[in-house]
């Protein structure tokens, strides 16, 4: 090793790093990128409640809604009570609870409803495809219409409930059906708006152990 550094400095080159120096700096390469990202992750995502420790994001929610006002949770569960019992079959229900959280983008929601689903009997192809149910074959014209309603409600700043959506839906739809359907999609979007407002933290929901719905 002697030798090869009197001939590396007598043609004015570098010497080579020990091996032990050259391994150590190979490690420290993972850290430093750790730490821009870290950096990247506080930059971008300033309003997110993201700690990131060790190399994972631990997300925390802002207040318990339960506890912090006990009866306008209960107020909420009233309005579930209601449309469990409601004209609109619990399939059905979970489906419009899928899509409208889907497009508020509600992590808690989507984790509950698709755990639900399934429990209820719901295929993971059609949870699947939710996303692009008029390009998918596995609906029936009854969940289409519901889907396109809940779509214009969850949207009303936008599409304001086109007469076009109004009509097909009542093809296969009651009044009272739709009245029920309607205060389907308003009580999951007022769902979602609690879950993102507070950042309930999605993972940890079980359903209830129940007879699968026909």
């Amino acid at each position: 090793m002697t030798e090869q550094r009197k001939a590396m400095s007598a043609t004015n080159q570098p010497a080579p790093a020990d091996e032990g120096q050259a391994t150590t700096q190979s490690q420290e390469k993972p850290k430093q990128i750790m730490t821009i990202e870290q950096e990247l992750i506080r930059k971008l995502f300033p309003k997110l409640l993201y700690n990131w420790t060790q190399g994972e994001m631990n997300m925390k929610s802002r207040l318990d809604a339960t506890k912090a006002s006990p009866s306008a949770y209960k107020a909420m569960l009233g309005l579930e009570h209601y449309l469990a019992q409601s004209s609109i079959e619990r399939p059905l229900r979970e489906l419009v609870k899928m899509r409208v959280s889907q497009i508020n983008g509600c992590a808690y929601c989507l984790d509950m409803h698709s755990k639900d689903a399934r429990a209820g009997g719901e295929t993971e192809q059609r949870l699947y495809l939710l996303n692009a149910w008029r390009e998918a074959p596995f609906y029936s014209d009854r969940e289409r219409a519901a889907l396109a309603w809940a779509e214009a409600l969850t949207l009303v700043h936008e599409t304001h409930v086109p007469d076009e959506v109004y009509e097909e839906t009542r093809k296969h739809f009651s009044e009272a059906e739709l009245m029920d359907l309607t205060l389907l999609v308003t009580t999951i979007n007022s769902w979602n708006r609690i879950a993102i407002a507070f950042r309930s933290v999605p993972g940890t929901y079980k359903p209830a152990q129940q007879a699968v719905a026909v």
